[in-house]
């Protein structure tokens, strides 16, 4: 433990600093990509998520409108049949 307790150079402190500060430089290059790396594939898969929801409802409402335009072509064909007065003719 004598090489512990005698006195360094400034050279020989730089040197360690310096490897000490490329050290610490690369650990948090390395600690902040894995992070991006963790933050981007959530929002990924957020987003792929998001889109399949959207695809859903949108293929939903696409259905329901579909169902609604029959509905009132078959209660506008009712009307007409049976001849109600004061109807909107909308075709």
């Amino acid at each position: 433990m004598a090489d512990a307790e005698q006195p360094v150079t400034k050279k020989e402190f730089d040197a360690a600093m310096s490897e000490q500060r490329k050290w610490f430089t690369d650990l948090l290059a390395e600690r902040l990509e894995a992070m991006e790396t963790r933050l981007l594939t959530a929002f990924h898969r957020y987003a792929a998520l998001n889109n399949d929801r959207m695809r859903k409802i949108e293929g939903s409402q696409h259905v329901d409108g579909d169902r609604l335009t029959k509905v009132e072509d078959r209660v506008r064909q009712i009307e007409e049949r049976l001849d109600f007065p004061n109807q909107p003719r909308t075709h």
